[in-house]
Order: structure tokens, then sequence, then C-alpha cells
């Protein structure tokens, strides 16, 4: 009786060991890693009428992203001469709104001036302002800035179509602005998004991670 007893123990044993086995064969072994993609760098796109809806509220009344330029930043002016024009100290650029001529706020000193958009560079156009007559900023005074662009933080990012919260700059010209958080998403096929807006695409490296 306690032959057969022990019979039955054993079997039971040996049974649940095939279990485990099966289950870490599907797992690849318990410790063995799993192929991925990530992105091998940073993502950089132009400012424009569709990636600035990355930057930009997508509804009236939205908080826009606001970038931050510790020491200003420069470019040119409206003039036939493109004379060169800078602006000192902290200064920040929001875009406030979303369309092909979105509606820009930029501060600096104290002083705002807003206005009109347009692209082929960033291409501001003063509508109103309290800054004085002499600053480039000024009533009716535009302000080219070429290049205007900005760079994702992607490097390194599984491409894996979860997003997640990743450093993005504004660059206008040669003057990156302080790191924003932005909502970055690096789709399987390499395509990058911020917020909802694709933005360009990125080439990826195959990689092993953590099995299961």
């Amino acid at each position: 009786m306690r032959k057969n007893s022990n019979a039955s123990v054993n079997l039971a044993k040996f049974a649940l060991g095939l279990t485990l086995a099966a289950t870490l064969a599907a797992c690849g072994g318990g410790d063995s890693p799993e192929p991925m993609s990530v992105a091998n760098k940073n993502t950089t796109a132009a400012v424009n009428a569709t990636s600035m809806v990355a930057l930009a509220p997508a509804t009236a009344g939205a908080t826009p992203t606001v970038a931050t330029f510790a020491n200003g930043f420069s470019g040119t002016d409206g003039t036939a001469g493109a004379t060169p024009v800078a602006l000192t100290g902290a200064t920040t650029v929001a875009f406030t709104s979303s369309s092909a001529t979105p509606a820009f706020a930029i501060t600096n000193g104290g002083n705002t001036a807003t206005g009109n958009t347009t692209f082929g560079s960033c291409i501001f156009t003063v509508t109103a302002s309290t800054f004085p007559p002499e600053s480039p900023l000024a009533m009716g005074k535009v302000v080219k800035v070429n290049p205007c662009s900005m760079t994702a933080s992607t490097n390194g990012a599984n491409a894996n179509g979860i997003p997640a919260a990743r450093d993005v700059v504004l660059v206008l010209g040669t003057t990156s602005s302080n790191p924003i958080k932005l909502n970055i998403t690096v789709n399987t096929d390499g395509t990058v998004v911020i917020g909802s807006t694709s933005v360009g695409s990125v080439t990826m490296t195959q990689t092993t991670g953590a099995g299961s």
C-alpha cells in the first residue's frame, strides 16, 4: 500500500515538472531575452502648419505649450536687407492657436507681443504689442527665424506604440529652448507622434529585453 502511495506522489511530481517546463518554454525559458526595437536617435521636425499642432492647443481656451529661452533668440527683421535682430534675456514663446497661420505670444522683459505665424522658417508678424517702438517686437514688426524646428528626445525609446513623457525642445535659429515634457509615441514602424500629431520618423535598432 505504501509503495503505491509513493508511486502516486512521484507521478504527481513528474506531471507538475512537465507543466512548469511547458510554462517556462512558452515564456522563453523564464530568462530568455525577447527582441525589441528602440529608436537610435532623436527626432527633429521643421515647425510648420502641420507639425506645430504638437505645440498648440487643440481647442479654443486650452493651455498652449510654452517654450522658455533663457537668453532670448535671434532672427532677422522683415526688411529687404533682412537686418539681424535679437532678443536678450529670458523669453517665452507660445503658439496659442492651431491653424494654417497660428497665433503666437512672445514675452520678454515684462512686455508681450502677439500676432500670427507663417512658415518657410517661422515668421512672426506682430499685430499687438507692449514693446517700445525700437524693439524688434514692436507693433507692426516682423521677425523671421530660420531654421525653426523642434527636437524630440526619442533616442533609446521603445518602439512599442505606447506614449511616454519625454523632452521636446523648440529650436529658433541656433538657440534651443529649455526642455518641455510632452507625450511622445514611437510606433513599431518608426513613426514619431507628439500628442496626436505625427512629426516624422526615426531609425531603429534591434535589441533585447527581459522575457516573461
